[in-house]
């Protein structure tokens, strides 16, 4: 779901899973126009609309790692990537700039796309190819040599909409394939599913991160330094190390977070072993017990974030 508020317009725009997105104009309570994704491309998963003053283009994710630019002043489909993972696109999240862009150098179709193993990049929606910038948590054991950045990838649109985008052969094996994997469930790879922050020139700019591995992540823009986990350690558990690493045949950054593994009881030293295990009085544990789904920062009636979890729990965060 996503709202366009503007001085010409408020609209809601949701999609749904026979393949369509439905605009619904709050001033007539009708619905102007929707749109229609090929099934070839997967089911809709995420949508997001131009930030600032552009406000006129609407891109969204599908389960087969798709992501789709339309003009909402046309309803025309102008752009198609998909992402180098061809996993599903989680979220999406759009901005005008970022922090490095010289002022007085226009507003680009730039977005945050959550998809891959636990991994946000921004791209420019106009152009594709490589990312900008690239945030990844990594174990220990897999260090900076998993480097290679991600990219989008162009597909050529069809001159006519009603076209098969991939074939007729290529759409019934992706339809079947997406039967077959309906249930199928968690596949054992963490992800980001949840994305909130904020880009300024002047300022301090920042993203934040919940992932499936039920930690909440804070990613300064520009510094590794002042990058840390606001939930999810285990106890005794090391915090994480954050380090930016050149991205491999890329001069785009990637910002990684090196995450502990939890010392076994023999790796403890005596003193620390009572927070290890836990013993005695323990404070009620501020991490979330399953995958983190959603953040929200609210304004009133203090300055807080929201974070909600897949279990139906939701936290408030100063």
């Amino acid at each position: 779901v996503a709202h366009v508020n503007s001085d010409t317009a408020s609209m809601v725009l949701f999609a749904t899973q026979r393949g369509y997105i439905h605009c619904w104009d709050l001033r007539s309570e009708e619905e102007p126009w929707k749109l229609r994704v090929n099934p070839e491309l997967g089911f809709l998963t995420t949508l997001a609309v131009g930030s600032g003053t552009e406000k006129h283009w609407l891109c969204a994710g599908t389960s087969r790692g798709y992501v789709l630019i339309w003009d909402m002043r046309f309803q025309l489909l102008v752009r198609l990537w998909r992402h180098s993972s061809k996993s599903t696109i989680y979220r999406l999240a759009t901005c005008a700039r970022l922090p490095e862009d010289p002022e007085g150098v226009a507003a680009a179709p730039l977005a945050f796309v959550a998809a891959g193993q636990s991994e946000l990049a921004v791209w420019n929606l106009d152009t594709g190819g490589e990312c900008r910038r690239c945030f990844r948590s990594l174990s220990p054991q897999e260090g900076p040599s998993n480097a290679v950045l991600p990219t989008l990838d162009a597909i050529p649109i069809p001159g006519h909409p009603e076209s098969p985008i991939l074939g007729i052969n290529t759409t019934q094996d992706v339809l079947k394939e997406q039967f077959n994997s309906i249930g199928s469930g968690f596949d054992g790879q963490h992800s980001v599913r949840a994305i909130m922050g904020r880009i300024s020139t002047n300022g301090n700019s920042y993203v934040i991160t919940g992932s499936t591995d039920r930690h909440i992540r804070f990613w300064d823009m520009t510094t590794p330094s002042k990058c840390f986990t606001v939930s999810g350690l285990e106890p005794g558990q090391p915090r994480p190390v954050y380090d930016s690493v050149p991205g491999s045949g890329s001069s785009a950054p990637l910002f990684v977070c090196y995450d502990a593994d939890v010392p076994s009881l023999d790796n403890v030293v005596s003193s620390h072993l009572p927070i290890r295990e836990q013993r005695g009085l323990v404070t009620p544990s501020s991490s979330h017990n399953d995958a983190i789904l959603d953040l929200k920062g609210i304004d009133l009636p203090t300055k807080m974030m929201i974070s909600s979890s897949r279990d139906g729990v939701v936290k408030c965060w100063k």
